[in-house]
């Protein structure tokens, strides 16, 4: 029997499932942050059984990798079907739904879930629950793919943390916790200076996230066999571009995107809380979900604006924060649409006092009118029901 073989289809997925076929040669990479990767060369005379979707167990005598065969590189010839296969479900390219959350439904859980049922993937048992009971205030998934959104969140919760997709299919995020592995191997060259080492071992049974004795600590294993020999390129110097870079990286990561969170975006009010605080809101830039509860910011301390429905404000995070939106008013018209915000109500000191127009009239009160004896004498304290108005120019608010 061949160092690897590999079967295709599973009950209920695409496909049929089948004997497990030799594999002539190939490669696989597995790196610590990712999808691990398996170009394959199968003995499959009659070229069948490896369409693109097809869910394929490879078994390495030692591990076996279960993923689904890509739609690029794969096709038969000569008797051979040459295969791509990605770890897990390959949905982590798949675009991402926007979506959004806000308080108190905004954990990292339901953030990944989402991203995870996107992809169709399955999230592992494993995975760092701290991590994923995190609060997040609010967040916003944009029109990205489901690996920028996962990295964009990370990023912000925990830097230091890295993601890939396990053996058996599954998406893991946490720690390197770095064990060290028993497994016997012999270290055929090595080139500290640059952390790479070839090794020669009995079957591709070792995962990056491990240490190996007199090499160091595994970041990347790179897989190559043919004609019954295995040999593996380990990289033990190519650490996550985490931490200190961080915060470089996910404004690079949201120019990819498209989405710059330190800029303002136009969006159409449909409903807003009856205290003013906040609004539900659709953005007019398709690539941002639709967003509830989101704070106003009036820019006047203690004043408050009703915005009708259909009005537009703008939507901002504040310091480029994804979990910290807000809406404002626009300064000047917005383009190509001219906006203008009406105000409905406004509240002034809390709503405390009553407030007019200038020149509307005022009513249901009573003046104490006193004067002096003349032709026509007036009673000193006479009660008088009188009717005013505001007298001052300019169309001002008063209170009083």
């Amino acid at each position: 029997m061949a160092l690897v073989n590999i079967t295709a289809g599973e009950a209920g997925e695409a496909g049929e499932a089948g004997e497990a076929a030799s594999v002539i040669s190939g490669t696989i990479i597995m790196p610590l942050r990712g999808v691990w990767i398996a170009d394959l060369i199968i003995d499959q005379p009659d070229g069948s059984g490896f369409d693109a979707g097809t869910s394929v167990s490879i078994d390495c005598s030692g591990q076996t990798l279960t993923g689904t065969v890509a739609p690029d590189r794969s096709g038969d010839f000569l008797d051979a079907i040459h295969v791509r296969i990605l770890g897990g479900a390959a949905g982590m390219t798949t675009q991402a739904t926007p979506r959004a959350w806000i308080n108190p439904q905004a954990y990292v859980r339901d953030v990944v879930n989402a991203l995870v049922a996107n992809a169709g993937e399955t999230l592992s048992s494993t995975t760092d629950q701290g991590f994923l009971t995190t609060n997040l205030n609010a967040w916003s998934i944009m029109a990205q793919s489901v690996t920028q959104a996962l990295e964009a969140v990370m990023d912000w919760i925990n830097p230091s943390f890295n993601w890939r997709m396990l053996s058996d299919g599954t998406l893991w995020i946490g720690a390197e916790t770095w064990p060290t592995s028993t497994t016997d191997f012999d270290i055929l060259e090595s080139n500290p200076k640059d952390g790479q080492f070839i090794i020669g071992l009995e079957s591709p049974s070792l995962s990056p996230g491990i240490t190996l004795t007199d090499v160091g600590q595994v970041n990347r294993i790179e897989y190559h066999f043919e004609s019954g020999s295995i040999r593996a390129v380990v990289q033990t110097q190519m650490t996550a571009n985490r931490g200190g870079s961080a915060a470089l990286k996910s404004i690079i990561q949201q120019h990819i995107a498209g989405i710059d969170y330190f800029t303002k975006y136009e969006t159409k009010v449909i409903t807003q809380s009856s205290d003013f605080s906040t609004v539900d809101i659709v953005p007019t830039d398709s690539r941002l979900p639709n967003m509830t509860k989101i704070p106003i910011r009036w820019g006047d301390a203690g004043v408050k604006w009703q915005i009708p429905g259909g009005e537009y404000l703008m939507v901002a995070w504040d310091g480029g924060n994804p979990t910290k939106p807000y809406c404002c008013l626009p300064r000047n018209a917005v383009t190509p649409t001219q906006v203008t915000v009406t105000a409905n109500t406004i509240v002034l000191n809390n709503g405390v006092n009553h407030v007019a127009r200038v020149g509307d009239a005022t009513s249901g009160h009573t003046h104490v009118v006193t004067g002096t004896a003349g032709p026509y004498p007036i009673v000193s304290g006479l009660a008088a029901t009188a009717t005013d108005t505001i007298a001052e120019n300019g169309g001002t608010v008063k209170s009083g």
